[in-house]
């Protein structure tokens, strides 16, 4: 999450080249918030790719990858933390193929790359025309910021902090945007 590029004149600083750790599948999700788009996009799969530093945006080449199934109820938090814990030990085998020089690498296929912008506090905002799986993965997506919310009344913002999609054999009785509280 460092968010800058570097220049060319810092990575050739290292005579073997620069490594960094990004939680996604690049090209996949390029950028600011991979994990956060991956949850709100409903992707099912993520993953840490350990990569060789250029002067793109998560354009270098990939040294290793491993896959990490997306769970129904993970969030952006929970999603964090699995994938931290799986990064030292991948980065570890970066750095041990690179014991005599630049680890073996390949490069990305940029014709498949997506983006992952930094979200903004009204990205957060629930569009209740969009479909429940889509709220869902907006909550998820969001929990840690800018959080999930929605205006109510005059004003009144509510924060969704968690929800479940629900089959029912009633929903077409709820207009969009019902909220049904469970204890």
């Amino acid at each position: 999450a460092f968010g800058q590029i570097l220049p060319q004149s810092v990575l050739e600083l290292q005579p073997r080249g620069c490594i960094n750790v990004h939680p996604s599948l690049l090209p996949k999700y390029r950028g600011a918030a991979p994990i956060q788009w991956a949850l709100i996009n409903g992707e099912v799969e993520t993953g840490i790719t350990i990569m060789r530093l250029d002067e793109g945006e998560d354009t270098g080449d990939i040294i290793l990858q491993e896959r990490v199934k997306i769970e129904p109820q993970d969030t952006d938090a929970a999603l964090s933390d699995r994938l931290a814990r799986l990064a030292p030990s991948l980065l570890i085998g970066a750095l041990d193929s690179a014991s005599e020089g630049p680890p073996p690498h390949q490069p990305q296929n940029h014709a498949e790359a997506t983006y992952a912008p930094r979200l903004t506090k009204e990205m957060g905002q629930i569009n209740w025309e969009d479909s429940a799986e889509q709220i869902h993965n907006l909550v998820r997506g969001t929990s840690i910021w800018p959080g999930a919310y929605a205006y109510f009344g005059e004003g009144l913002r509510l924060k969704i902090l968690n929800c479940v999609v629900v089959d029912s054999p009633n929903v077409e009785n709820f207009p969009a945007g019902t909220i049904q509280i469970t204890p």
